[in-house]
């Protein structure tokens, strides 16, 4: 089967989705109507449960457990169409990012209303947060965040000329003058052909090992499954809270697809011991905010590890993937003995501190040299933006970082 991960990449012509055995009810036909609005004149339609596609028809699968139930049924269709629901070129696998509202998937819905008038509200969001001292995006008042960056300006311009694409330095550059409409607009131009920990990273290489820090809904994880489907290599998993939360879409989506997968239920930080982290209403422990007191948040201990010994038991990893709720510069200290001798491709969440979208990019140049730097926007706002981090020694995928 073929991953395609926004609906802006599926091929030309008419699509045929499966309707799912598990999931949310209504899913496919959200997705089939975010195709219509991303590809406008595509034919789509959903098959329900005993037919099959046409013969020009691509089919699409967003819950593997559909692709389960057809491949039951290759006993009573013609060899014809056997054959074209087996071409990896026609049976795609497309997961919904349930759990990432700021996706094609998250964000359909608010599209419909209108690109003008969403872009319109956003932006008169943003500017109405202009004075606001606790800004739901940027952690504190834009105009304190503008402030910082100003004093920072020899980081700011050191950072730029280490980005390797001018895609990057737009993103970086609207980032740092706050310009809520470029963010808006860099956004929306790239929301149907993009979804973020994936699209700078390449997969296609020998015996991936792939350490994904950092859990909550799991929403990646349908992704990283389909990735993996048939390959030799191996997925773990780190994140204190375990699988405590992950969506019943994703749980589905995996008991489907029979895909295993190693859990380390521990917070990955700069030591090996133990860390008190405050944990969020909707399960997610903040890693940027060890020993700290928040009032809005319990705080709880959780056992810890480094990166240097997760690397260490596993003899190595070469695609890392990291979202931990501000811990990022911690997690990259922790591996400062094994980063350099594995250089892993890395995706990393850098938008949870106004100083990590300095400090990781520096920390990177200074620490692992010879890597290529992108930086993509996955919001109107800056958050959810990554840094991908790529040895230059790593063939850059086909179709890498969409613009």
């Amino acid at each position: 089967m073929r991953l395609i991960t926004a609906p802006g990449l599926l091929p030309d012509g008419p699509i045929a989705i499966l309707s799912p055995a598990s999931g949310p009810a209504d899913a496919a036909e959200v997705i089939a109507k975010i195709i219509r609005f991303a590809q406008p004149g595509t034919a789509v339609r959903i098959i329900p449960a005993g037919e099959h596609p046409s013969p020009d028809e691509h089919v699409v699968g967003y819950d593997a457990s559909a692709f389960r139930r057809m491949e039951a049924e290759m006993a009573q269709v013609s060899t014809d169409t056997r054959r074209r629901m087996l071409d990896p070129e026609r049976a795609i696998v497309m997961p919904i990012p349930v759990g990432a509202p700021y996706s094609w998937a998250g964000m359909g819905a608010s599209l419909e209303r209108g690109r003008e008038a969403f872009v319109e509200e956003t932006a008169q969001q943003i500017a109405d947060s202009e004075s606001r001292d606790n800004h739901p995006y940027f952690g504190h008042s834009i105009a304190k965040h503008r402030a910082y960056f100003e004093t920072m300006a020899g980081r700011v311009a050191e950072v730029r000329e280490a980005l390797d694409d001018e895609p990057s330095r737009e993103a970086f550059d609207a980032i740092v003058a706050v310009d809520g409409s470029r963010m808006i607009e860099i956004h929306l131009a790239r929301i149907y052909r993009s979804v973020q920990y994936f699209e700078g990273l390449n997969f296609d290489i020998p015996l991936p090992k792939i350490l994904n820090i950092g859990i909550h809904t799991g929403w990646e994880l349908p992704f990283l499954a389909t990735l993996m489907r048939g390959r030799a290599g191996t997925v773990d998993c780190a994140d204190p809270m375990g699988i405590a939360y992950l969506d019943p879409y994703v749980r589905g989506f995996l008991g489907g697809m029979h895909q295993e997968m190693g859990l380390h239920p521990v917070a990955v930080s700069s030591y090996t011991g133990t860390c008190r982290l405050p944990v969020t209403h909707d399960g997610q422990a903040i890693g940027g905010a060890n020993g700290e007191r928040m009032a809005a948040h319990p705080t709880q201990p959780f056992p810890c590890t480094t990166l240097d010994d997760l690397m260490r038991g596993a003899g190595g990893y070469s695609i890392i993937k990291m979202d931990t709720e501000g811990g990022e510069m911690d997690v990259l200290w922790g591996g400062i003995n094994s980063l350099p001798r594995f250089r892993p491709q890395m995706a990393i969440s850098i938008y949870h501190d106004a100083a990590h979208y300095l400090d990781v990019a520096l920390w990177i140049k200074r620490h692992l040299p010879d890597y290529r730097m992108f930086v993509r926007l996955y919001s109107c706002t800056s958050v959810e933006t990554l840094l991908y981090a790529i040895p230059r020694e790593v063939e850059p995928a086909a179709g890498l970082l969409v613009r």
